[in-house]
């Protein structure tokens, strides 16, 4: 499921049945990034169901998970960016490169303009969501040496790679957990 920013029409809907308690998993590396996905969590929820809201990089995590107790959904957030439209076609240049600017991944500093100047290039990408009771069964049926909140870690990152790839298409596979996996 994806969810446009900065366009007319709105957020897509809460992706956790309504109702539901949910603990949303961030994967926000600016305060820009930060802002938007706050902005799209007070238009995504309309039913004031509980949510939590964490980062996936914050101690907390480990405690969310372990004092959870009404088996929350876990909903992976994080922004893409697109780069810029021209004569139709979003693509990246090898002008890009030039610049020393990953129009995929943009600085902090660049965020903040596209915010304002290029809205639309600017995605929320929304991981789909697992109840914790079912990613608790599948940490118990793998054999892993990892704890129970990398694992939670890993499989929202897994679940927003494929979330990602629907919103900016296909390219070449960025192996960004390989190293953990070694």
């Amino acid at each position: 499921m994806t969810v446009v920013h900065g366009t007319p029409e709105g957020p897509a809907a809460w992706p956790a049945p309504a109702g539901s308690g949910a603990l949303v998993l961030t994967f926000a590396s600016t305060p820009a990034e930060r802002a938007v996905i706050d902005d799209w969590l007070r238009r995504a929820r309309s039913d004031g169901t509980r949510v939590d809201v964490v980062e996936a990089a914050d101690a907390r995590l480990e405690q969310e998970l372990a004092t959870a107790s009404d088996d929350p959904w876990v909903v992976p957030v994080r922004v893409a960016w697109l780069p810029r439209e021209r004569n139709g076609v979003r693509a990246a240049r090898p002008s890009d490169l030039l610049f020393l600017a990953d129009p995929r991944r943009p600085r902090a500093r660049l965020q903040a303009r596209i915010l304002r100047q290029e809205p639309d290039r600017c995605r929320v990408v929304v991981g789909e969501p697992a109840r914790l009771s079912d990613l608790r069964v599948r940490f118990n049926s793998v054999r892993s040496e990892e704890s129970f909140p990398i694992f939670v870690e890993r499989q929202a990152r897994l679940a927003l790679e494929r979330a990602e790839r629907s919103v900016i298409g296909m390219q070449y596979k960025v192996p960004r957990l390989v190293a953990e996996e070694i």
